[in-house]
């Protein structure tokens, strides 16, 4: 194939470039569904999200805890006892629920 001189240097430089960008590129994805999908962060959240939607107002927060498991962390407002739990990562609030001062079930929060 004839190719003037100019085009036989620059394609070799134009390789390259496209070998690193399309290896950025696989690299960024595979980042994206690691961090959505894959990690152990991205798991227990989408779990704690789905487990979430079975806690009801009104039932007993000891049957709470049973369906959802132990919480990152619990802490106390005016509202009453908060119990939250991890998250996924582009969650755009907590999955927590708060029992009332009826010492049931008040709220629950899915973190959507």
């Amino acid at each position: 194939m004839f190719l003037p001189k100019i085009m036989q240097s620059v394609l070799p430089w134009m390789r390259r470039l496209l070998l690193v960008l399309s290896t950025g590129l696989a690299a960024g994805i595979l980042w994206f569904v690691w961090v959505v999908w894959v990690s152990p962060q991205a798991r227990a959240g989408h779990h704690n999200q789905y487990t979430s939607h079975l806690i009801q107002p009104g039932m007993s927060p000891d049957k709470a805890l049973a369906i959802m498991g132990p919480p990152a962390y619990k802490r106390t407002n005016p509202l009453g006892l908060f119990y939250a739990y991890t998250t996924h990562p582009f969650a755009s609030g907590e999955v927590t629920f708060w029992v009332g001062p009826d010492s049931l079930v008040a709220g629950v929060s899915h973190g959507e």
